[in-house]
């Protein structure tokens, strides 16, 4: 799992997940919204960007302290990015957002 910061950039954190079950059940447990709030997706399928939003009315554990979680997926590879901020958040975007655009600027 990564964490992406605008200061610090991306780095290497240990996984706030379980194997089982699916990320998707996990959510609500750390305190995050079941239903992405951002849904990306490049034109040919190769690339897309989801991101869970923090749900203000569950209370998330002591260890977790991100407002975002994103679920990048490169191929078939998904790497999970833990936000803290929202400033995080939109530098992370904006870093994406190039990859995304060519892939329908290339026509494709």
């Amino acid at each position: 799992m990564w964490k992406y910061t605008r200061v610090d950039g991306w780095q290497r954190i240990e996984n706030l997940f379980t194997d089982t079950p699916s990320i998707e059940e996990q959510l609500p447990t750390l305190g995050f919204d079941e239903s992405p709030s951002i849904d990306w997706k490049a034109v040919d399928g190769t690339m897309k960007l989801e991101v869970n939003c923090r749900d203000r009315a569950i209370e998330q554990p002591d260890d977790v302290r991100y407002e975002y979680i994103a679920d990048v997926g490169v191929g078939h590879e998904i790497n999970l990015v833990a936000i803290p901020t929202l400033p995080d958040l939109l530098a992370l975007l904006r870093e994406l957002a190039p990859v995304f655009t060519a892939d329908a600027q290339l026509g494709r």
